[in-house]
């Protein structure tokens, strides 16, 4: 089943969004993000700052020692 973004993002049940996500987006869809703002956005909000964290750490990466900044995963990602 293949969903039409438009038509998702045109509904009026789905939750709006945090903040901090909002921008995140605002940035990282910039043609050259500046990774120093988009740092200081996650580092604002713990539970994306946590899931940052966690997917950077995931074994989909394999990193040999665990990321544990911000400064570190955003990058990286």
């Amino acid at each position: 089943m293949v969903v039409d973004p438009k038509l998702l993002l045109s509904s009026d049940k789905l939750p709006s969004l945090p903040a901090a996500a909002v921008k995140v987006l605002a940035i990282a869809s910039s043609p050259e993000p500046d990774l120093k703002k988009l740092i200081e956005v996650i580092k604002c909000d713990p539970a994306l700052a946590a899931k940052i964290l966690r997917a950077t750490n995931s074994s989909l990466f394999g990193f040999r020692q665990s990321v544990t900044a911000i400064e570190q995963a955003v990058p990286l990602l």
